[in-house]
Formats: structure tokens, sequence, C-alpha cells
């Protein structure tokens, strides 16, 4: 109800935008538990294929967005969620 008062859009606009976001959330939550990492061989030396190299990602620590009015819920979910996902909050 609040969003259909605050931009004048019809309730199944305003349903439709909690369902968008709600599946952004979703999204980015399930992509945060999968391991993105990289492995390589270690080739400089002949014994080295046999060596791995682990890459992993570290978060940035701070994250600013705009984002427009039309929207609010399903732009700002597009930039907070994946946010608290990879801990850049």
């Amino acid at each position: 109800d609040l969003i259909t008062l605050e931009l004048g859009i019809s309730k199944t606009d305003s349903l439709y935008e909690v369902g968008r976001a709600y599946d952004v959330f979703t999204l980015s939550a399930q992509m945060c538990i999968q391991d993105d990492g990289q492995i390589f061989s270690c080739d400089l030396t002949p014994h080295g294929k046999a060596r791995k190299i682990f890459t992993t990602r570290e978060p940035l620590k701070a994250i600013s967005a705009i984002t427009p009015f039309n929207h609010p819920l399903n732009m700002v979910s597009h930039k907070v969620a994946p946010a608290i996902a990879t801990n850049n909050c």
C-alpha cells in the first residue's frame, strides 16, 4: 500500500515490484553461497603442474549507488541485495 500511495500506481504494479525485489534478494542469497574462486596450475617449473593456486574474491567494503525514484523498492534492491551478499556494506 505504501508504494501505491507514494507513486500513484496500481496495487497490481506495486505487488509486482515487491515480487521483483523478493526475487532479487533470493537470487543474491543463492549466489553468495557459491564459490566463484578460480584454480590455476603453477606451470613455471616441471613440478609446478602438481601445485595449485587458489584465488578468492575480497569485498570492497563500501558501495554507493544512485537509484531512480520511479521504482524505489525494485531499483534499490538491485543495489542493496548484491552488496549485502558480497559483504560490501
